[in-house]
């Protein structure tokens, strides 16, 4: 999950960028006790997931868990940077007896597809592909195939266990439980605040705010344009002229963000009424330093969305000292996040371990 600055460069890309030369020390390093296979998936005509699936030792059937990242290009291993979660937490999973499945996201790497013109639905389609694919294993428990979200992931994950009768469990990491505009919205207040700076005297913010508002209520992708244009328009003319330029380029870049079909339909999409349907295990883990998609704004909502579901079987875990990706740090700005040495805090993956297995044991 991205602040629409960061966001531009990532939804417009087509591959993930080379990573920095770097390894981290927690990185899963050969040999493995485990087995590793690389797969195809077919999704909707024209997409073919290019995938890993990783399995225990031993004979199986092993619960399952079909691994979903976040937004931006990420290949298989939920990474656009130097850090790899995703093969991390794969690894550690199948030295515990859980299978994984992972992805290179649709026109990314190895996977076919139109990525820039896609939206979280078309990628929920991705991940309900590879839920479908783990059914037709024999090396997989059928009863027992869970779904595992990050940031997006975790707004894409209840979407497929509502509808898809193979999902036996929904872990959601660092999901949003809110609206994405409004979460965007957050995103820069909580910016501001942590910089001493009043929000509501922001122009980034309350410009966002209009723009956010004319998307929310164009009618189709034409009116948004038009409505996201007369927001410009109003913008620059109550400025002094010496300033117009500036915020003109500024306002250019947001409303080119703003308009693609990934964003218009995440600015919209509000993940509750989809929570309130799912009456399958659930646990929602999200850390208290996540700026991103912070824990007691978003935790609170999935929790009430959960409970008027009528669902019995969920759980949700504030987990202190860690950021929008698990990682334990003090103040750290997501475009530092490979600077931290460590991926996924093992006390994360403990949590969530022990939660899956409690669920899947006979």
């Amino acid at each position: 999950m991205f602040s629409l600055v960061v966001a531009a460069f990532h939804q417009g890309a087509s591959q993930v960028p080379p990573p920095p030369a770097r390894v981290s020390t927690q990185e899963p390093k050969p040999p493995f006790p485990y087995r590793i296979e690389d797969v195809t998936i077919d999704s909707k005509p024209g997409v073919r997931l290019s995938a890993t699936i990783t399995l225990p030792a031993g004979r199986g059937p092993f619960p399952a868990a079909v691994l979903v990242c976040g937004s931006g290009p990420h290949d298989r291993n939920g990474g656009g940077g130097a850090w790899k979660p995703f093969l991390v937490i794969a690894d550690y999973f199948a030295r515990r007896g859980i299978a994984t499945i992972r992805y290179d996201k649709r026109g990314v790497a190895r996977s076919t597809g139109n990525y820039a013109s896609s939206t979280s639905l078309d990628f929920a389609d991705d991940a309900e592909a590879a839920v479908r694919f783990l059914a037709t294993r024999r090396d997989v428990d059928q009863t027992h195939i869970g779904i595992l979200g990050h940031s997006e992931g975790g707004m894409i994950a209840p979407i497929i266990a509502v509808r898809s009768p193979s999902v036996a469990f929904v872990v959601l990491l660092a999901a949003p439980g809110l609206p994405g505009d409004t979460l965007m919205l957050r995103q820069v207040a909580i910016r501001d605040t942590a910089a001493g700076k009043d929000p509501e005297s922001d122009p980034d913010l309350l410009e966002n705010r209009r723009l956010y508002a004319a998307l929310r209520a164009a009618r189709d992708s034409t009116d948004a344009a038009l409505r996201l244009n007369s927001v410009e328009a109003e913008v620059t003319a109550a400025m002094p002229e010496r300033a117009r330029e500036a915020a003109r380029q500024r306002l250019d870049r947001k409303r080119a963000i703003l308009i693609t079909p990934f964003w218009r339909f995440f600015s919209l999409y509000d993940p509750r009424p989809t929570l309130r349907a799912l009456r399958k295990p659930v646990l929602a883990v999200t850390g208290t330093l996540d700026v991103q998609a912070p824990a007691k704004e978003n935790l609170p909502e999935i929790a009430a969305a959960l409970k008027a579901a009528g669902n019995r079987d969920f759980s949700v875990v504030e987990m202190a000292g860690l950021n929008h990706l698990f990682q334990t740090s003090a103040g750290v700005a997501p475009a530092d996040y490979d600077k931290i040495d460590e991926i996924v805090a093992p006390r994360a993956l403990s949590v969530i371990t022990n939660w899956i297995r409690m669920h899947v044991e006979h």
